[in-house]
Formats: structure tokens, C-alpha cells, sequence
């Protein structure tokens, strides 16, 4: 007592002294678990906002000068005391057999009269790091801010379709209460951004899974309530860490103006590859390829001569393959026909990004060598990544579904580029929900890749729905 007096009751008044119970008089001796069994006491007085009677109190020790230190024995049931400028601490103070002491001090996340309506408890800004993959060794990326994201994916994932079902509620109840002051139109970018972060990064993620592609709190809301209705739809993994995913570079597809500008202008990994291939190119032409991809200027329409098509297809091949590796999803095989054969080359490491962009610039077309698509099925590829341009994908794709039939579950094909037809703002939505498709059928995202560039904190998020069973030991004569 005297040892906590003088830390604990410096500077105290008499009117608030230090009150001080014990877990012995409650359930006796408990050897080396007493020290857990005062944090439990302690937690669950403190949730209560009550410092439960300490029990057999009835004189106190004389040894002691109580009249002369600030300190009390909570003989009686006592409110926990209201502090204005933090929240609630105890400290526990446990001896152990050995002659250990462990100290340990506890706070809670709001005062007890706040009913939880204190501020939400957040992490610290950090920094997302820009991380190329290995194979473009020397290369780096602009460090320049990009352009802010317009959409984003939240993951979600239980152990089971209840546990799935019973946190997308969740959600659904957090959106509808975390309304903020001024805002009619729901809550802020920042905050689902952060939201869609703490989700990634902070929970693990489990067999049954949907990734929800949105750009607003209302979107979200509807996204949602589709899961609600299709939740008995949903289907666990099975053996996802055997499927082999396999990269498709198609290589005759035209692209159209404008191919990759909003990947390229909110994702760096995407830029970086980019920005290198347009400097390496401008060493011998007086034009831009970016300019040529983005028709800015008198440059619009170069894209529709092979030898501007060609390397501006490699490019982007091999910049889109750079991005699902920078999320974490790599090939087990990299296939392509036509121009894509090289950016295949490149994705395996057999050619450099720059010896790629010279072969793809002076590429003559040649006739498509088929899909080994016997071949992909026995080595146990299962998920096709289709990349570029897919003008001339379908017909791939197409004969690699055929060679599945009658042999097992059909391959999941994914799409990462958005088409012609589709509006500019579509790009970010159309390669996330390809994202989505590939985190639904278990592919090891790594979700720092979807934030990179970006300044993110973690927040309170709704908790985990543990679906929770009673199980009680019966004696052999209750047990009949």
C-alpha cells in the first residue's frame, strides 16, 4: 500500500483518494492465474462504470497510517469516479509463486457516462509505400501524390455465411450511425477510404468472402443490402492455396484513345512502368507515347499505326502486370499471343523492361501459336488474369473454357482492363471489382497496393461477429 500510495497518490486530494480492492476476497487463492483474474475484475468493473463491494472487509489494517495517506479500501459499492480530461484507468498488481511482480495499467476507451459516444479511438496517419516488384530492379517510382482514388473496395469475410451475413449488418448499422455533422450526403471520402483501409490491412480474412466495389456511403449502403439477399449464394474456398493463377497477354486487340489514362493518373505502380517506357521511346521518335495513348493534341490518331499500337500495348501489358503483382498476385505462368508474347517474356524475367520495349516497337506480326490450354489444366492453373487490350481475348479465352469442360470445375477468368465503350470514370471501378473477383476466389491480396501514394489511419471498424456456442460440462450422474 505504501508502495502505491507514493506513486499513485502524489499530488492527491483527500477527496479523491486512491481506491483499492483486491480479487482474493472474491474468489480466494488462484496461485499463478490471480493476476488474469484481477484484469478481468478490472475490465469488467470498469465496463460497468461500477468498482464492485470488496468482500469480509471489516477492519482495516493498523500498520497502515489511513488517516495520513490519500488511499480507501472500496468496503462499499461504489460509482467509478468521473474524470473530465481522460478516460478510465486501473492499475493490477499481481505476485506470482515465483517471485515474479507483474504491474499492469488498463484504460478504457470512453468514460462510463459517455453511453460510448466518446471519439472514435484512431491510429496515426502513415504513409503507404510505393513498392514496384523486384523484376523492375533500378526502376522507381514518382513520389508525386496520385490523383485521388473515386473508388474503393471494402473486403469482407466470415468463417461461415452466418458470420458473413451477420457482418455485412454490421456495417450496414455502423453506416447508418456514424452520420457526420454537415454532411448529407453520408460520410466522408477520408472516412470510407479509412474504412476500406482498416479493412484490408487490419482483419484477417477468412474462406467466405465478397469484396464490394463503391464510391460513396449510399453506394456502399446498396452494395450491402445485395449481399443480404444473395448471402445463401456465397461459397467458401475450397483448396484455394493450390489454385495457380496464370497472366493472358493478348497481343492482336487495337487499343482505343485514352486506354489506361485513369490507372495511370491514380496508380503509381501503373505510372511508374508507364513513365519509363514513354522516356525509353522518346530517345528515338519525336513523339510521346503517352501523348500518342491519351490522343492528346495532334497525336490522337498515331495509336491506330502498328508502330505506335505495338509498343503501347506492351506497355500496358507490362504495366498491368506490374500492378496485380504489387497487390500481391503473381503468376504461376505467363502466356501471350502476338505482341503479348513479350510482355509475357518480360513478366517471367527472361527480358528487361527496356529490351522488351525494343522488340515490342519493332514486332512484325506473326501468326497466334495456340493456347497450350491441356497443358495449364494439368499443371493446375486455374485462374486466368486476362491483360491488354481483349479485342482478340474472347476467342482465347474461349478455347482455354473449352478444354475444361468435363474436367473439373471451370477456370475463373478475370478481365482487368474496362472497355472501349466504357465511360473514363468507370477504369478505377472496373479494374477494382477485378480485384474483388480475384479476392473472392481466394487470391492472396496484398492490400497496402490499393493505397499506395496515399496518407491512411486506421479507426474503429465494426468487430468480428464470433458465432458463439455454449458447451457445458455434465457430471457422470446428471449425464444419467
Amino acid at each position: 500500500l505504501r508502495a502505491l500510495t507514493s506513486v499513485y497518490g502524489a499530488g492527491r486530494e483527500a477527496e479523491q483518494p486512491l481506491l483499492v480492492g483486491s480479487v482474493k476476497t472474491n474468489i480466494g487463492h488462484t496461485e499463478w492465474a490471480s493476476g488474469m483474474a484481477s484484469v478481468i475484475k478490472s475490465i469488467l468493473a470498469m465496463n460497468e462504470g461500477v468498482i464492485p463491494a470488496h468482500l469480509h472487509f471489516r477492519e482495516p489494517n493498523p500498520n497502515f497510517q489511513w488517516d495520513e495517506m490519500p488511499v480507501r479500501i472500496t468496503s462499499d459499492m461504489t460509482a467509478w469516479p468521473a474524470m473530465q480530461d481522460r478516460p478510465p484507468r486501473a492499475a493490477v498488481n499481481a505476485f506470482g509463486l515465483s517471485g515474479t511482480n507483474a504491474h499492469v495499467i488498463l484504460e478504457g476507451y470512453a468514460a462510463p457516462e459517455s453511453n460510448g459516444d466518446a471519439l472514435w479511438p484512431e491510429g496515426h496517419p502513415q504513409s503507404v509505400e510505393i513498392s514496384l516488384p523486384t523484376s523492375f530492379n533500378g526502376l522507381t517510382a514518382d513520389e508525386r501524390p496520385p490523383s485521388r482514388r473515386t473508388a474503393r473496395m471494402l473486403p469482407l469475410s466470415g468463417k461461415s455465411p452466418e458470420a458473413l451475413r451477420d457482418l455485412t449488418q454490421r456495417y450496414l448499422h455502423w453506416l447508418e450511425n456514424q452520420a457526420e455533422p454537415g454532411n448529407d450526403d453520408g460520410l466522408s471520402e477520408k472516412l470510407l477510404a479509412d474504412m476500406a483501409w482498416t479493412a484490408g490491412v487490419g482483419r484477417a480474412h477468412f474462406p467466405y468472402r465478397r469484396g464490394l466495389v463503391f464510391q460513396n456511403s449510399a453506394e456502399l449502403k446498396a452494395e450491402l443490402r445485395k449481399l443480404l439477399d444473395a448471402i445463401e449464394e456465397t461459397q467458401g474456398l475450397e483448396d484455394s492455396a493450390t489454385a495457380r493463377t496464370a497472366f493472358l497477354f493478348s497481343g492482336a486487340g487495337s487499343p482505343w484513345v485514352g486506354i489506361g489514362e485513369t490507372l495511370y493518373r491514380t496508380e503509381p505502380v501503373f505510372r511508374a512502368i508507364l513513365d519509363r517506357c514513354d522516356q525509353l521511346l522518346s530517345e528515338d521518335r519525336d513523339a510521346s507515347l503517352l501523348d500518342v495513348m491519351f490522343g492528346r493534341q495532334e497525336d490522337a490518331g498515331l495509336l491506330q499505326n502498328p508502330e505506335w499500337a505495338f509498343p503501347a500495348i506492351y506497355a500496358l501489358e507490362t504495366a498491368l502486370a506490374a500492378l496485380w503483382e504489387s497487390l500481391g498476385v503473381k503468376p504461376a505462368v505467363a502466356l501471350g499471343q502476338g505482341i503479348g508474347q513479350i510482355a509475357a517474356s518480360q513478366t517471367e524475367g527472361a527480358l528487361s523492361l527496356e529490351d522488351g520495349l525494343r522488340l515490342a516497337a519493332s514486332w512484325t506480326p506473326q501468326d497466334a501459336a495456340p493456347i497450350p490450354a491441356d497443358a495449364l489444366r494439368q499443371q493446375g492453373v486455374s485462374i486466368f488474369i486476362a491483360l491488354g487490350p481483349n479485342a482478340d481475348a474472347n476467342s482465347q479465352l474461349t478455347s482455354i473454357s473449352a478444354s475444361y469442360v468435363n474436367a473439373g470445375p471451370q477456370p475463373v477468368i478475370i478481365d482487368s482492363l474496362l472497355n472501349p465503350s466504357d465511360s473514363p470514370e468507370e477504369a478505377t471501378r472496373r479494374f477494382l471489382k477485378a480485384v474483388a473477383s480475384a479476392y473472392e476466389i481466394g487470391a492472396p491480396i496484398s492490400f497496402p497496393g490499393l493505397f499506395a501514394g496515399e496518407e491512411r489511419r486506421r479507426i474503429s471498424i465494426p468487430r468480428y461477429p464470433f458465432q458463439r456456442r455454449s458447451f457445458w460440462v455434465q457430471s457422470r450422474t446428471s449425464a444419467g
